[in-house]
């Protein structure tokens, strides 16, 4: 869907050359908006300079590199050496002196009218000038403090376009893991032209709240339902709801509190799903009678699928739609709303080739679950966790369950005055 390779040269056409973690919704006026993630545009012409150095010069020889500390995921890690000089980190470069160049942007908004989903396309992306999107919510752009905005959902209510996002402070450790300030809610009037964040609807990283850090939208009839996951890809899905017409209204939400909805985020709210999960998207099949979850699931290696009755659950089991054996490096699925029957059209992100595809899946209509066993709190290295709540999928091999240290995210104070809300 996008690259120099993509069915609409996104490259050449809007300046798009990577890009990952699209997630979709309908507008309610005839076409589905894909917001993107962390965007990049085309190499920096020859003898053009920037504002940020590379780490290895030379004659001939000019590699812009992040340096290691802004681990941005999916740019290949690079080891250079010309004569004595030795350069490593990230490829990438966050000059912003130039007019093109690497030419990062935050985020990226497209819009598409395709019906034929096997040949989705886009119409066309919001831009700032001929063939250049622009981005739409911006971030302060410092690591540390908060080195992006990454969309994660998006809904339309009654005309007005709603975009969930998460401030994220900083990339890494590893692939995976990142720290985050907040999630919140940004609305547009104009179908995604201009956004403004919330000063309500936003949920800081911290106590209950660091549940609901990556948020998914999901409607049915006048119900909105908030899925939210930790930030990285570690711990479970939470689930809260709130009517259509009060969404940035953080005092109507109810949380789901594993027997009973509670008005306000009091008490640790529990999990509808455990495991290593991350960048969920949700949303009901009427001809299935069930919800579909598409997630990123480290302990699955790849993209799967649950289904459930209820948006609290019981979930069932995990399967599997793409794995990481077929497809390295995937991440961040979101399902295409126009989605029917036992078809299921989503997008996938790829971290080797930094780019989005369109993949397809047939859904067979799985049975009710009997509910999860409850397992207790199980701490992984580096600080993680496997919060209390059903056992994961394969949970009779819970107590031996371990990640890499580095799986965890980034612990420590935020530096920089980073932001713990849209008004800070």
């Amino acid at each position: 869907m996008t690259g120099a390779n993509s069915a609409d040269h996104t490259d050449t056409k809007w300046g798009v050359a990577g890009t990952g973690n699209a997630v979709m919704w309908d507008n309610g006026n005839g076409q589905v908006i894909t917001a993107f993630g962390d965007t990049f545009g085309r190499p920096r012409p020859r003898g053009e300079g920037s504002d940020q150095a590379p780490y290895v010069n030379g004659d001939g020889f000019n590699v812009p590199i992040f340096p290691k500390e802004i681990p941005f995921p999916a740019l290949p890690y690079l080891n250079l050496t010309q004569g004595r000089n030795l350069g490593s980190g990230f490829a990438g470069d966050t000059g912003t002196t130039a007019p093109s160049g690497f030419d990062w942007r935050v985020n990226t908004l497209a819009y598409s009218s395709t019906r034929n989903l096997r040949q989705m396309s886009y119409n066309s992306f919001l831009v700032d000038r001929a063939n250049h999107a622009r981005e739409v919510i911006k971030a302060r752009r410092v690591n540390g403090s908060e080195i992006t905005t990454m969309p994660t959902s998006g809904i339309a209510v009654g005309g007005r376009q709603y975009m969930t996002y998460s401030s994220v402070r900083r990339y890494g450790p590893a692939p995976g893991s990142w720290t985050s300030n907040y999630s919140g809610i940004a609305f547009s009037d104009d179908n995604g032209a201009t956004w403004t964040k919330s000063r309500n609807a936003f949920w800081t990283n911290g106590g209950p709240a660091r549940n609901f850090q990556m948020l998914s939208l999901a409607r049915r009839g006048n119900m909105v339902y908030m899925f939210g996951t930790e930030q990285g890809r570690v711990g479970g899905v939470y689930v809260a709801r709130v009517p259509a017409d009060q969404l940035l209204n953080r005092a109507k939400y109810q949380y789901w509190m594993g027997t009973n909805w509670q008005n306000g985020l009091v008490g640790e709210p529990r999990p509808v799903v455990s495991g290593g999960i991350g960048e969920v998207s949700v949303q009901f099949s009427p001809s299935l009678n069930r919800w579909l979850m598409l997630s990123t699931d480290v302990f699955n290696n790849g993209i799967v699928l649950r289904q459930a009755a209820n948006p609290a659950g019981p979930w069932t089991r995990a399967q599997i739609v793409a794995s990481g054996q077929n497809y390295p490096a995937i991440y961040g699925a979101s399902i295409h709303p126009w989605s029917k029957g036992n078809d299921l059209y989503f997008t996938m992100s790829q971290w080797s080739s930094y780019n989005v595809y369109l993949m397809h899946a047939t859904v067979v209509r799985q049975g009710i679950p009997a509910p999860a066993p409850l397992v207790p709190e199980v701490p992984l290295p580096g600080g993680a966790r496997i919060p209390f709540g059903p056992a994961p999928d394969g949970g009779l091999q819970l107590p031996t369950l371990r990640l890499p240290d580095a799986m965890a995210g980034p612990q420590g104070p935020p530096r920089g005055g980073a932001p713990r809300g849209p008004g800070g």
